[in-house]
């Protein structure tokens, strides 16, 4: 695997951005670890109820809505 270019970088950042973002609004927590988690979970599931699966196993609490 190589090794991302810059371009992939700032498109990372700026997902990680996004979704800190989006935890904030719903959550109140602004936190860049939180983010990148369940980009790292989503990344890991093959869809949605996945996803979601694995959200509830961690016991994160969010809604559908986020």
């Amino acid at each position: 695997m190589s090794a991302p270019s810059g371009l992939q970088k700032l498109e990372y950042l700026s997902l990680v951005s996004k979704v800190t973002n989006e935890l904030s609004n719903h959550t109140g927590i602004s936190d860049k670890d939180v983010a990148e988690y369940i980009i790292h979970l989503h990344g890991q599931s093959s869809n949605y109820i996945e996803f979601k699966q694995k959200l509830d196993q961690d016991e994160c609490g969010f809604t559908d809505a986020l």
